[in-house]
């Protein structure tokens, strides 16, 4: 995902990068600013980020993910959560 916000014009540097899916709303955090998304581009984020989670062993049903990337300059680098 980082290589398609870095393709937007004025993106700069991915220092922080959230994910939240919930239901049909998909939620894109870059840098601490929201990144609209249109209905096309929040069904393949929402199909491809479930598809990944929900083939996980112990994972039935899903209502919420949430994904935290952040660069080195900070302790935390991959946080993912499914609830």
């Amino acid at each position: 995902m980082g290589g398609i916000l870095l393709a937007l014009e004025g993106t700069g540097e991915i220092k922080s990068l959230g994910v939240v899916i919930e239901g049909d709303k998909v939620i894109l955090d870059l840098n601490n600013a929201e990144v609209p998304v249109n209905p096309f581009v929040t069904k393949i984020i929402t199909n491809t980020v479930t598809g990944m989670v929900s083939s996980l062993k112990g994972m039935s049903e899903i209502s919420k993910i949430d994904i935290s990337v952040f660069d080195k300059a900070r302790s935390l680098l991959i946080r993912p959560y499914a609830y």
